[in-house]
């Protein structure tokens, strides 16, 4: 499952994507592509628990013993963030892309909403 580009037109690229290791990846591919387009943060919507039972592996421990800055918001299945935990880790988001490091922003399963929105969201 490849990445997908959000075209915001940010110096940094933001992308989306599926949860590394999980049933829409079975074979890292996701991650591979992490490395590949050069990723400096990951946004990780899942807990640490949700990627723990899909994946086997607690990602957030595997990205930074990797290198990679991760913004840490779990957003439980049909829920939302608190407004403020949800503006601090846009504003971090923005912070990162204006500064030229890629980010993506990690999803459970391909087509599942982030929450930075869609395309009405334009953070450059």
């Amino acid at each position: 499952m490849p990445l997908t580009e959000l075209p915001f037109g940010c110096p940094g690229r933001i992308f989306r994507s599926p949860m590394p290791f999980g049933q829409y990846d079975l074979h890292g591919e996701v991650y591979d592509r992490f490395c590949e387009e050069q990723i400096a943060v990951i946004v990780l919507l899942a807990s640490d628990e949700e990627c723990l039972h899909k994946t086997g592996c607690n990602l957030r421990a595997l990205y930074h013993k990797a290198g990679f800055q991760v913004l840490y918001l779990p957003i439980p299945d049909f829920s939302v963030p608190a407004k403020d935990d949800l503006e601090q880790a846009v504003q971090h988001t923005i912070a990162h892309a204006q500064a030229v490091h890629h980010i993506v922003i990690h999803e459970i399963m391909p087509g599942c909403p982030t929450a930075c929105g869609g395309e009405e969201w334009h953070p450059c």
